[in-house]
């Protein structure tokens, strides 16, 4: 009895040691085991360490019940790898399309995924994917991640608003809490508003300004807060033009009414109530004072230039006078008498 109740203490010894050796080489391997679980999950852990695609796959499952197809959108083409092993695990038919995909594959790809309804996804990136494809075979657009220009998430979105699209297209849009893609997502609302109240709400139509004058560009507004059509004034005075040509220097403002005035001289070609050129005008004679002024505002080399300008003209209308004159002179002197006839000799057979 001794002997037995000896043997079974020595049993539960060496059962204790064993149990500690073991434990403490376990304790070894505990460090590597967990980094090695760490950077290498499990397949099926996969969704469970993100919760997009948590709420993904519940999504795709009702999605794919109710006898939808769908596209998946996001920027980064690593995104696109995990995406390709969490639908392969659910046992999801897909096709993936990016900016690695050849040109010459990428209609291939389209035309199978709309005639093949066996496929139910179709993954793509947003730049590569969202321009110039016509995918009416899917019904659902989900955005893995948002865009900071909605116009991108918009031409993606349009893909599936195509000729030949004949059911409603539904968007999902995938946003966690808590981080920057909330603020990605305001910022993108805060453009598409901006967008929206500039273009639409603000009647930028070629009509519209058309109409619209120099006030309401600068943006005056009436007293009850509505912008009113106010004809457009004559381009001499003016509160706007005096405080346009008081921010400009004196060479601009000069060269400003320069053009203005040939602007005006060449409207007046085509007014019909102005007297015609071989009609008598009244003459027009300058103002010392303002040719003594004008004269005064030029340097040098302009009066240079206008002396000698002026010197061809008199040069010029010199040589025409003269060349009038020999003409007429040409004209008017009597023309040269014949020479007299020479007689003839008598024929000496008369």
């Amino acid at each position: 009895m001794l002997l037995a109740l000896s043997g079974s203490a020595v049993g539960r010894a060496h059962l204790a040691q064993r149990t500690e050796l073991l434990r403490r080489l376990l304790a070894l391997l505990h460090a590597p085991a967990s980094r090695l679980a760490v950077a290498f999950p499990h397949p099926r852990l996969l969704q469970y360490d993100c919760g997009k695609l948590q709420t993904l796959d519940a999504l795709l499952r009702r999605l794919k019940a109710a006898g939808h197809r769908v596209l998946i959108f996001t920027q980064m083409t690593r995104v696109l790898d995990v995406l390709e092993a969490f639908l392969s695990m659910h046992g999801h038919a897909y096709l993936r399309l990016d900016g690695a995909t050849r040109v010459d594959r990428r209609q291939p790809l389209v035309d199978r995924f709309n005639a093949d309804p066996r496929i139910f996804a179709f993954i793509l990136s947003t730049r590569s994917g969202g321009v110039g494809l016509n995918l009416t075979g899917a019904d659902s657009v989900v955005f893995y991640d948002s865009d900071w220009n909605p116009t991108m998430d918009a031409q993606a979105q349009d893909r599936c608003h195509r000729i030949g699209q004949t059911r409603d297209v539904h968007v999902y849009r995938l946003v966690t809490a808590a981080t920057v893609e909330e603020n990605i997502l305001r910022k993108a609302e805060q453009k598409r508003a901006l967008g929206h109240l500039a273009i639409e709400d603000g009647h930028f139509t070629t009509s519209y300004l058309r109409s619209a004058n120099i006030k309401e560009l600068f943006g005056s507004e009436a007293e009850n807060g509505e912008t009113e059509t106010v004809e457009a004034e004559p381009a001499a005075g003016g509160e706007l033009e005096s405080a346009l040509a008081a921010a400009e220097d004196e060479a601009d403002a000069a060269a400003a009414t320069a053009a203005r005035a040939e602007a005006q001289g060449d409207l007046a070609e085509f007014d019909e109530t102005l007297p015609l050129d071989d009609e008598p005008r009244a003459a027009v004679r300058a103002d010392p004072d303002d040719l003594a002024a004008l004269m005064s505002q030029l340097t040098p080399i302009e009066k240079y230039a206008m002396r000698l300008s002026d010197e061809c003209v008199c040069c010029r209308s010199g040589a025409a006078t003269s060349t009038a004159r020999t003409t007429a002179a040409s004209s008017a002197a009597p023309a040269p008498a014949p020479p007299p006839e020479r007689p003839r000799a008598p024929d000496p057979r008369q």
